[in-house]
């Protein structure tokens, strides 16, 4: 089945969203709920180094899962799930690629992030009970 590119992102979304834990959920739907303002105040390299910094801290596990989720779709190699990976080489760590990539690579990850998140937020209150 040839699914358009918006399918493509909300089936990754819904993915994600099935899989938090029941107990990461209330977390997990307060960084869905921010980590866009962030981005949008700030810029995705410091919305993403804020979920890095929240390591070891009680909202760090749903934090580091969302970071891992984003890094899932934009960087590896693109496939016929994964056709937004806009960082196919080199480490493979999501902040590092953002620190020595191009700016276009960085407005087009974060233009990216932000359509992902149109995804997780809708489905995060549709499965955690989240506000809008």
């Amino acid at each position: 089945m040839n699914r358009l590119l918006e399918q493509k992102r909300a089936a990754y979304c819904l993915d994600f969203v099935r899989e938090v834990a029941i107990e990461l959920r209330p977390k997990m739907a307060t960084q869905i709920d921010r980590t866009p303002i962030r981005i949008l105040t700030n810029g995705l390299g410091q919305a993403l180094a804020f979920l890095l910094s929240r390591q070891g801290k009680e909202e760090g596990p749903a934090a580091h899962q969302l970071y891992q989720h984003l890094q899932g779709w934009l960087s590896g190699e693109p496939d016929h799930e994964h056709p937004m990976r806009i960082y196919r080489c080199g480490p493979p760590e999501l902040m590092r690629q953002l620190i020595d990539g191009s700016r276009a690579d960085y407005l087009s990850a974060q233009e990216e992030c932000l359509r992902l998140f149109t995804w997780l937020r809708k489905l995060a209150a549709a499965e955690f009970g989240a506000g809008e």
